[in-house]
């Protein structure tokens, strides 16, 4: 099951959990999504399957309802977009399919459902606004809060490799802009922005047992600056704690080994920024 990077979106705090269940003589896991709100509160835990649990609180904090939702497939016509957003902005699941651009604004309504535009206002549309040629070039582009985007750049329009111009930004408005603070020179640069969604996936982790030690690893590539957290318990609030045993990396898998298991019925593990 994919699950999306851990981080907030918007006001909700998103992470992918490996639960590892802790029988005598077995070690079964699961992946599970976990929401929070933005005091910490579990508002749904979700499932494979598409099923999902959801927590609704009162003005206190407590916990007044947890409801089951068994899940359907949001994408019942596999077109790419969820049913949902389809019937929102065409009236019915059936009238688009996806490849064709509704507003002329030569973004498809795929793209549109993607990158969280209107799909029929042609003025809703994710696009370079304009760039500033100044010292430190600064583009501005359209762009959705909550989304992440990436700017890069080459010097040739037709070949050659893409350059990150900045980090990953996450947009906090209906614009957001980038200064390009190297050098340029005498010769042309040519920019473009990136809607950033792969990199929304976390590294997977692995556990296996053998006897009372319990080992957990994850690639190598691409978890820098990634911490591992546990919780003993998938209650309404869920304790994190920082695991500060010894992770050892040999270039390919990181790993990290936990002795004396057999009295924890489950231990939670998640992969942090």
């Amino acid at each position: 099951m994919k699950t999306k990077l851990p981080g907030w979106i918007g006001n909700t705090l998103v992470c992918a959990v490996l639960v590892v269940f802790l029988g005598i003589n077995e070690t079964h896991a699961s992946i599970v999504s976990f929401n929070y709100d933005p005091a910490g509160r579990l508002i749904t835990s979700t499932f494979a399957g598409n099923k999902s649990i959801n927590y609704t609180y009162n003005h206190a904090g407590s916990l007044l309802q947890r409801a089951m939702n068994v899940g359907v497939n949001p994408d019942s016509d596999n077109d790419g977009m969820d049913d949902a957003w389809e019937i929102l902005h065409f009236g019915s699941k059936e009238a688009r399919d996806g490849t064709l651009d509704f507003d002329g604004d030569g973004a498809s309504d795929l793209a549109e459902f993607i990158s969280g535009t209107l799909p029929k206002i042609a003025a809703s549309v994710f696009k370079i606004i304009r760039i500033y040629p100044e010292a430190n070039v600064t583009i501005e582009w359209a762009s959705i809060a909550d989304k992440r985007y990436q700017v890069q750049s080459r010097d040739s329009v037709t070949s050659g490799n893409w350059y990150n111009v900045s980090d990953e930004i996450i947009a906090s408005g209906a614009t957001t802009s980038v200064q390009d603070t190297n050098n340029i020179g005498p010769s042309p640069r040519y920019y473009r922005v990136r809607l950033v969604t792969s990199s929304l996936l976390p590294p997977s982790l692995f556990a296996y047992r053998s006897g009372n030690q319990l080992f957990l690893s994850w690639p190598s590539s691409g978890t820098a600056g990634f911490t591992l957290e546990s919780a003993t318990s998938l209650t309404p609030v869920i304790v994190w704690d920082s695991v500060t045993n010894s992770v050892s990396d040999n270039g390919v898998l990181k790993s990290v080994t936990f002795d004396q298991i057999s009295t924890t019925p489950q231990r939670l593990f998640r992969l942090r920024q």
